[in-house]
This record gives structure tokens, sequence and C-alpha cells, in this order.
């Protein structure tokens, strides 16, 4: 496979980890998340939690996974254009493919439900957002443009949404 940046978008909760996790293992290659990193800056005083600091990290192992021809998965929010920008220009940087993935959940109380009762934490000495945090980002959330990236809806089952993820890295 030609080395790859696949990267997950979508808001807190939305069930993107989950599939990131996922995709990196079945592939076999590095998962860096954002949430990891800003944990890490977090724990020793270098970052406040709502910062960007950790896009700058997430985006600089990218870079150098990709220069050494290794494909990765990024696992953020994603925002704004800027930082989907940034992660589409190292990839070409890199002539690497670049792949993104939209998550949301099209069920709003399902959503809620999930985020509410989430048994397991994949980050350590970070605790997950709740469902303010999420309408907040909702106010300066940038929508994708459609023919840009892959859509998933996470109320679809997983399978289903990992084989739809595992076709577009393969085959854009």
């Amino acid at each position: 496979m030609k080395p790859t940046l696949v990267l997950f978008s979508g808001l807190q909760g939305c069930g993107k980890t989950t599939l990131a996790r996922l995709v990196a293992q079945i592939l076999n290659i590095p998962l860096f998340a954002k949430d990891r990193f800003q944990s890490l800056l977090r724990r020793h005083d270098l970052a406040e939690r709502a910062s960007a600091d950790g896009y700058y990290l997430l985006l600089d192992m990218a870079d150098e996974q990709l220069g050494l021809g290794v494909s990765v998965v990024l696992d953020a929010v994603f925002p704004l254009p800027g930082y989907r920008k940034e992660a589409a220009q190292i990839a070409g940087n890199h002539a690497a493919q670049f792949r993104p993935i939209y998550c949301y959940c099209s069920n709003e109380a399902e959503w809620k439900k999930r985020l509410n009762n989430r048994s397991h934490i994949y980050v350590p000495h970070w605790s997950p957002v709740g469902w303010s945090e999420v309408e907040r980002f909702r106010e300066f959330f940038t929508p994708w443009p459609p023919d840009k990236c892959l859509f998933l809806d996470t109320m679809d089952s997983l399978d289903g949404n990992l084989t739809k993820v595992l076709a577009w890295v393969k085959n854009g």
C-alpha cells in the first residue's frame, strides 16, 4: 500500500476513536490521537486542556512517519479547515495518499447516551468531555465538503463502517 495519511474527524463521542483504533490495528500502522498528546502536555503543565498544541504534535508526528514511508492514522475532532489543509499538505509533501473520514452520529439521543456511558477510556489521565462541550464545538465546527472525504454515520454497523473505511483507504 502506498503511504497513506488516514484522518478521522468528527465531534466528540461520535465513535471516531473506535474506528480509528480498529483501522490502525487491522492495517498495522501507527495511530496518533490528539487527546493523548493533549493529556500528556496537560499533565506536565505544558498546555491547557483546550489548547491547539496537541494538533501541532499530531501533525508533526504524521509528517515524520510519512517521511519514513510509513502510513499513519490520525484521530482528532479537526474542527477547522486549517488543520485539515495542513494534514493534506503533509500527505502531498510525501506523495502519500490523503484519506479523510468524517464520522457523525445521526441519532442525537443515542449519541448523548454513548457519550454519557463511555465504559472504556483510551487515553490515560484524560476525562472525556460531556454534551456541553459537543454543543460548544458545534458552534465553530466547519462541515467537511462531501466530495472531499468519506462520511460515516456511526449509527450504521461497526463492521459495515469498517468495510467502507478499508475500501476508502485502499481505493479512494
